[in-house]
């Protein structure tokens, strides 16, 4: 009898901490759009919570309708971002072909002819296309979308799943996945069960075709040469004391006071991930917001490492949220930059530029493009457009004005 007792309190205590485990990730995930519309509904069904707009809620909601950006939009902003080498025409028409889910539904072969040029041409720039977010995007089947979501989560046995027993996956053959995977049917069990966390749509938000107001999580200030980052506040959500005394005699409201007191630890939690991760990232770029530099290299996975969390913790927590800097709404991901092979510094680039030109020839001087094949061999990878900028900066002419006959 005790040991069925202290099963069943270990069943109960697992529930509640995968119920909470997963209102966590749920409220980490969600920008503050989404943040106050759960808030509303929580406030609706559950007596002890209640919500007061803020004065700034209300000011910036009244002020800041505006359209959130197309999907291809917001692919060329990702794109033009970059800093590794890639071809505009090319990741254009990419871009451009995508149907209304992110998919690329025509062939490669069509896609090469179109643009004249060889497949392995297009696939190098359609993998750097498949990088972007949301994860998933440009894939050319359901399956590839699934894919490159486990591969960015590094779920190796649900990408070989995927990727080898797709047949078996469909027609439910486990024993078949287990025995060529050498592992137990329970342990294909659990990996088929990550793979339903990936999103078989991921462009499904980019559906909605309306303006909408975006919230911004914090503002980035500038005083006296410092940074300061200040968090936006739409409102407060409090506790109803008037009910307290009363729970000891009603199981329904200990039941809301439980649901209550875990939405306020799990708000605070967001929230202070989210402080964690945006003061090391203003911390990274802080020349960027100061002086107005390009922003240093720093990946999904670096911003990770740095702080000691999960890069899949890091990736939820800057989904689809914005910051404010000078009056203007901005994707915290945009704040990313793609490191360059040696994480070069833009006074680094801009010296072996000015180290390769001062050997070249007078009468054949290198193009943008030839410098960036130039700085590649010096393991130095940046796109021709940052070699036009730093050109510009050094106060050097196009090529077409240095040579010399």
């Amino acid at each position: 009898m005790t040991q069925f007792l202290q099963q069943n309190q270990t069943m109960k205590q697992t529930h509640i901490l995968t119920h909470k485990n997963q209102q966590a990730l749920k409220i980490l995930k969600m920008d503050s759009r989404e943040l106050l519309e759960l808030i509303s509904e929580c406030v609706q069904q559950n007596p002890f919570l209640d919500f007061h707009p803020s004065a700034q809620g209300d000011d910036y909601l009244l002020q800041n309708a505006i359209q959130r950006p197309s999907l291809q939009e917001d692919l060329y902003m990702q794109l033009h971002t970059l800093r590794e080498p890639y071809d505009e025409a090319i990741c254009a028409y990419l871009i451009e072909s995508l149907d209304e889910h992110g998919f690329l539904s025509g062939s490669v072969s069509t896609y090469c002819e179109d643009l004249q040029i060889d497949e392995e041409t297009l696939l190098s720039q359609l993998r750097i296309l498949q990088s972007f977010e949301p994860c998933g995007i440009a894939a050319r089947s359901i399956r590839e979308a699934l894919i490159l979501q486990c591969r960015k989560t590094r779920n190796t046995m649900g990408e070989q799943i995927l990727s080898e027993y797709a047949q078996e996956l469909a027609e439910g053959d486990l024993a078949a996945i287990a025995g060529g995977m050498q592992l137990s049917v329970r342990e294909v069990k659990e990996v088929i069960a990550s793979l339903r966390t990936c999103n078989p749509d991921p462009c499904a938000a980019y559906a909605k075709e309306h303006v909408e107001t975006i919230l911004p999580e914090v503002e980035i200030c500038v005083q006296d040469q410092q940074l300061q980052i200040v968090p936006m506040r739409y409102g407060a959500t409090l506790v109803q004391e008037q009910y307290v005394q009363a729970i000891e005699q009603n199981e329904q409201l200990k039941a809301y006071f439980r649901e209550a007191n875990l939405l306020f630890e799990t708000l605070n939690r967001r929230n202070a991930t989210l402080l964690l991760i945006m003061n090391e990232l203003v911390s990274i770029q802080k020349h960027h917001f100061l002086f107005g530099d390009e922003l240093q290299s720093c990946t999904l996975q670096q911003l990770a490492d740095q702080l000691g969390l999960h890069v899949s913790t890091v990736s939820r927590a800057l989904q689809h949220k914005y910051y404010l800097f000078h009056g203007e709404c901005y994707p915290i991901r945009s704040l990313l930059c793609t490191a360059t092979a040696q994480g070069d510094s833009s006074d680094a680039v801009q010296r072996a530029i000015t180290e390769i030109l001062r050997h070249e020839d007078p009468s054949h001087p290198f193009s943008d493009q030839q410098l960036v094949i130039k700085l590649r061999t010096m393991d130095i990878s940046v796109s021709r457009r940052t070699v036009t900028k730093y050109r510009k900066l050094l106060h050097i002419p196009s090529s077409t004005h240095r040579k010399h006959t």
